[in-house]
């Protein structure tokens, strides 16, 4: 895909905000302006540990770290970094389930982007540009309602309870990368 070579360091970009803030569409806008031969990219939502119909179950949100393999995560973001290729999981926001596992090359420009890019000092460090969306209330929950009651198979109203049950984690462990 890419063509990093041995010598040559990726600039890695961090993409992070709340749920439904954006970041999948900036990403993509990035990989249009910089090429798709370029650009290595990686959703974080694939590093879920938990499936949808287990979060549910046990009360847990994808925005709760315990909820997301940030070791795993960190390691493939610093292999990439180092022109490795790594084989990532992959997580289907259609089923909330777990897909097969797919290879990830390397390139000049790797995007990584979802709810913590930027939680631990060791993953700020590996990104050179660090990116926070953080758009208006009103606006993040119409684009949310709308992507996960069109895209993600949900109602609108389950949208809403969860925009609800997620604000404290929000509030704990994605608005603090903000500073960063």
């Amino acid at each position: 895909m890419g063509s990093v070579t041995s010598n040559q360091q990726p600039l890695i970009v961090a993409v992070c905000g709340d749920s439904g803030s954006g970041k999948t569409t900036l990403t993509d806008g990035m990989v249009r302006v910089f090429g798709q031969e370029r650009v290595a990219h990686i959703c974080l939502d694939d590093y879920h540990i938990l499936d949808r119909a287990t979060r549910l179950r046990t009360g847990i949100t994808a925005l709760h770290p315990a909820a997301n393999n940030i070791a795993l995560m960190t390691e493939h973001i610093r292999c990439l970094a180092h022109g490795e290729s790594i084989i990532k999981p992959v997580y289907d926001h259609k089923t909330g389930t777990f897909g097969k596992p797919e290879v990830l090359w390397p390139a000049d420009i790797i995007i990584v982007y979802g709810l913590h890019p930027l939680y631990s000092e060791e993953l700020r460090n590996l990104a050179q540009v660090h990116i926070y969306l953080d758009p208006e209330i009103a606006l993040l929950q119409q684009w949310k309602i709308m992507r996960d009651s069109t895209v993600r198979g949900y109602t609108v109203e389950q949208v809403r309870q969860q925009m609800v049950i997620r604000r404290r984690d929000s509030r704990l462990f994605i608005q603090p990368q903000k500073q960063f």
